[in-house]
């Protein structure tokens, strides 16, 4: 499918990675447009996120020898926590437009350049990033639950009954936000390329079994 849309980029893809593209509905006008992101199910070693500071500063250079167990110094060497210029990461693999036009320049489409500029801290620990996820999880779960009760709560007038608000809140607290995600993370997906290659492994070795059976 991808060597449809962007053949260039497919060529350079390798199946063993586990690549699959994602296609989402979007845009400001209607009808949306199509929009697809590739994804990778392996492992990417960022070296840059194993050491994100900036060594060129000269708050990272070694102190001399006069500032070197000097109390009256001390205060010029505390050590600071500043991230301000630390390496931050830039996925540059944003969702892209699906045209017909070759010529399409990603600078026309308002959502292809902001999604492919988004730059963030990447921390080095595993454990610490699996625990920033859950974070931003738990925060896009108050803010999805959010619209629900802000969208439909403000179409309910003073003069109701709570009756209708309160089957309201039953209906919003049983929406099973988990499955949600899930079924949202496989919707318009395709399959990735490490399937792919198994499934034709396994169909050239049954073909090769049944050539030595007959």
């Amino acid at each position: 499918m991808l060597q449809c849309i962007n053949p260039i980029e497919a060529d350079l893809l390798d199946a063993a990675s586990g690549n699959k593209v994602r296609f989402r509905l979007g845009g400001s006008s209607f009808p949306p447009n199509v929009y697809y992101k590739i994804y990778t199910e392996r492992n990417i070693i960022d070296v840059c996120a194993i050491s994100p500071k900036n060594y060129c500063t000269n708050n990272m250079k070694l102190p001399l020898a006069l500032y070197s167990n000097n109390k009256q110094y001390d205060i010029f060497l505390a050590p600071k926590n500043d991230m301000s210029d630390w390496y931050r990461r830039t996925e540059n693999n944003g969702w892209r437009l699906v045209s017909g036009r070759i010529l399409y320049h990603y600078k026309n489409d308002r959502l292809t350049l902001e999604s492919s500029q988004t730059k963030y801290l990447f921390h080095p620990s595993k454990l610490k990033r699996k625990q920033n996820a859950e974070q931003r999880k738990k925060l896009l779960q108050i803010e999805w639950k959010k619209k629900l009760y802000r969208g439909d709560f403000e179409k309910l007038s003073s003069e109701e009954d709570h009756c209708e608000a309160n089957n309201l809140l039953d209906w919003v607290e049983a929406l099973d936000f988990e499955g949600y995600i899930k079924d949202w993370k496989f919707i318009g997906t395709t399959k990735s390329g490490t399937s792919i290659c198994e499934l034709g492994t396994t169909s050239v070795s049954s073909h090769a079994i049944n050539n030595n059976v007959v």
